[in-house]
């Protein structure tokens, strides 16, 4: 889910919310018996996401400007802990690659655009580093530069294009480099009582929190112990998927 619940005005719930998903391609083998006699490439046939596909064919006649009476069933899975802290002064770090950037959309539209108290109260500073392939995979582009206006000094995105931008060492640029490079900033915010979030694909985390321990590592910390009290401190918030 990609939004906050609140009306912009903060007077009542949303009676509308927004939806952040990829449609799932891949390649597999064939599966039926006819075709296991096939051979090579023969063999290999494109498959879809069965509920992304179902989402993504439902909204094109919106998207076209029609109205669609369909119903999308849906199965709401509570987060408590994957919500803004509770101090209004306390800085936020949100690590979103991809889809990932859902919840974090939410997040922002609370603290910069609605005009409610948490919004009026935020005093921190909130930093999202997104990840994508191209520059034109980044998602939500207008919001990110109206929470920058909105509340200048504030709100600060970091981009980490694989396919466009690389590393001083020559490499792909993945939010886990774009963190390894700040890292300075990271652990002063994080000192500070920063909360650290980080939501997207299971596989997406052991790489970033490899770096998080190199980060920690080098400057005398023991990583374990170091995010076991981020944890204790309710300060750490993972949601992968």
């Amino acid at each position: 889910m990609a939004s906050s619940p609140l009306t912009p005005d903060g007077a009542a719930r949303k009676e509308i919310v927004s939806l952040c998903f990829s449609v799932v391609k891949y390649e597999a083998g064939a599966g039926t018996n006819e075709a296991h006699s096939l051979q090579g490439a023969d063999r290999v046939y494109a498959r879809k996401g069965l509920c992304t596909t179902w989402l993504d064919e439902l909204v094109r006649p919106v998207l076209a400007g029609k109205t669609i009476t369909d119903k999308v069933p849906c199965f709401l899975k509570p987060s408590e802990a994957f919500a803004l802290p509770e101090d209004p002064d306390a800085p936020i770090l949100m690590v979103g690659p991809g889809t990932g950037v859902a919840p974090f959309r939410g997040f922002v539209q609370r603290l910069f655009i609605e005009r409610t108290p948490a919004a009026a109260a935020f005093e921190g500073r909130a930093w999202l580093l997104f990840g994508g392939p191209t520059s034109d995979s980044v998602l939500y582009k207008e919001l990110w530069e109206q929470a920058a206006a909105n509340k200048p000094g504030q709100f600060e995105l970091t981009l980490a294009i694989s396919r466009e931008q690389t590393t001083s060492t020559g490499g792909k640029m993945y939010v886990q480099e774009r963190l390894t490079e700040r890292a300075d900033e990271l652990f002063e915010r994080l000192a500070g009582g920063a909360h650290l979030y980080l939501c997207g694909l299971k596989g997406m985390q052991p790489g970033i929190e490899a770096a998080l321990e190199a980060a920690a590592v080098a400057r005398g910390l023991d990583f374990k112990t170091w995010i076991k009290a981020l944890r204790k401190e309710k300060r750490y918030h993972v949601e992968v998927y």
